[in-house]
């Protein structure tokens, strides 16, 4: 399954960067807002001197506020560059629903373990299917395909279901062994693909390769392919 950084927590990241950045702000805005003049000083005749004190005070106050909004607006863009920052480090780790073995992954690596997990999951999904079952497992696997390799591995699983339901038939995959490469990140699984149709059995001993590709700190599958024996 997919463990995402969720995106809950991003929100109350940003919004508690602002509130500790842009109060300080606020408080010189308050402190420093302009007060209006009372009636009894606007009933004051005003002289030279005093307006340009008034003035003077008026221009400071200005210069305070533009001092104040920049704050504020510098407070707004680090929040969101330190937002990008949180989800561009943000990882994702895909893995199968079955865990039997421990595994690691490692900025842009990942165990064999991980791979011999992955492989015969991915088998799975592809090769033992049904018409009743093959929506279902074309829409989990789908889930772990790179997005650009996504279209052409639902055509190819949708035509498998279509001549399974043409030929009643259903097939299932014995793996036999599975040889996983950490650095080319791909796992070949070697067995027997047995198709059943009408009460019979067709075996053929077969292998696959499935290609995996480490992108944005998550595994997805990028192509799957039968090799022969």
């Amino acid at each position: 399954m997919a463990i995402a950084a969720a995106k809950s927590i991003q929100t109350r990241f940003i919004f508690d960067t602002f509130l500790s950045l842009g109060q300080p702000a606020l408080g010189v805005v308050w402190s420093l807002r302009i007060f209006p003049i009372s009636g009894k000083a606007s009933e004051t005749r005003m002289t030279p001197d005093s307006h340009k004190d008034e003035l003077a005070r008026a221009r400071a106050a200005v210069i305070h506020h533009r001092f104040a909004t920049t704050i504020l607006c510098l407070s707004l863009l680090l929040s969101i560059i330190l937002n990008f920052r949180l989800f561009d480090s943000a990882r994702t780790i895909v893995t199968p629903p079955v865990i039997d073995r421990a595994f690691w992954v490692s900025g842009n690596k990942v165990s064999a373990e991980y791979l011999e997990l992955m492989g015969p999951f991915v088998a799975q999904m592809i090769l033992d299917i049904s018409t009743q079952s093959a929506a279902y497992k074309r829409d989990m696997l789908l889930r772990f395909v790179l997005p650009s390799a996504s279209t052409e591995l639902r055509i190819r699983m949708d035509k498998e279901a279509a001549r399974l339901g043409t030929n009643g038939a259903t097939t299932a995959f014995r793996i036999a062994r599975v040889t996983a490469n950490a650095d080319s990140l791909s796992v070949r699984m070697d067995g027997t693909l047995s198709t059943y149709i009408n009460g019979k059995t067709y075996d053929a001993d077969t292998s696959y390769v499935a290609q995996f590709k480490y992108d944005s700190g998550t595994l997805w599958l990028d192509s799957f392919e039968a090799t022969g024996k």
